[in-house]
């Protein structure tokens, strides 16, 4: 007998032991079961409230969509100009070298100008010079015109006569 109490009473305790089991069990499914239906509310609501952000995320996303591509249209259209923009600047450059070089060259006409300028100031300075001691020689020189000679000729062929 003592072997069949201590059986009935492990056999109580067990059956207690899986009933509290059972009730704490049921219990914690009730909750859950409670927080599983506020979930599904605030997941329906989530999906209410979300619903309107996707779309507009969508239509911000097509804008962007649309946006980018057109930026990249005229960063085509850009690069295209771009490319003669280049050509002419470096067109412009060498324009600017070869104004410079002509500008170098007529400097240096004028600096030739001005020597060649004071070479013929001298030079007609010069030339008056020695014209002018050539010009006193002759003067010292009796010149007879053709016209006093031959009124010499007649007077000296009437005192002849």
């Amino acid at each position: 007998m003592e072997m069949e109490f201590v059986i009935g009473i492990s056999v109580a305790v067990i059956a207690l032991a899986v009933a509290i089991l059972v009730v704490y069990l049921v219990k914690t499914l009730i909750e859950v079961g409670k927080t599983m239906h506020k979930m599904q509310d605030v997941m329906s609501k989530v999906d209410e409230n979300i619903a309107p952000v996707m779309q507009s995320g969508k239509g911000l996303l097509d804008e962007t969509t649309k946006t980018i591509a057109s930026v990249n249209r005229k960063l085509d259209k850009a690069d295209e100009m771009l490319v003669p923009a280049i050509t002419v600047k470096e067109e412009l450059e060498k324009f600017g070298v070869t104004i410079g070089k002509l500008r170098k060259s007529v400097d240096n006409l004028t600096d030739n100008g001005k020597l060649i300028g004071v070479l013929f100031t001298y030079g007609q300075k010069a030339f008056d010079l020695i014209l002018g001691m050539f010009q006193k020689k002759n003067e010292n020189k009796v010149v007879v015109t053709q016209k006093e000679d031959h009124v010499q000729k007649t007077e000296n062929e009437s005192k002849e006569a």
